[in-house]
């Protein structure tokens, strides 16, 4: 399996870019129609991580895309 996104919602957006961005990767503004604004950035390989606002006090919340490449078997092993 490939991680091809990172997802990382949280109530301290502002914090965590910039804790994110002293990593390396260089997160940019982005916000689609009415949606939230949110924070994303190309990392290597093609993945791309991105972090949201959660709008209220969180645990944290992480999601990741994941691509199966097709011929390898992966996708009967791997039923949720």
């Amino acid at each position: 399996m490939i991680n091809d996104l990172i997802v990382l919602s949280t109530d301290r957006l502002d914090a965590c870019r910039d804790f994110s961005s002293g990593l390396g990767p260089t997160l940019v503004r982005e916000q689609h129609g009415a949606g939230s604004e949110r924070y994303a950035a190309p990392l290597a390989h093609g993945a791309v991580l991105e972090l949201y606002p959660t709008g209220r006090p969180a645990a944290g919340c992480l999601r990741l895309g994941l691509t199966v490449p097709a011929g390898t078997g992966a996708t009967r092993a791997c039923r949720f």
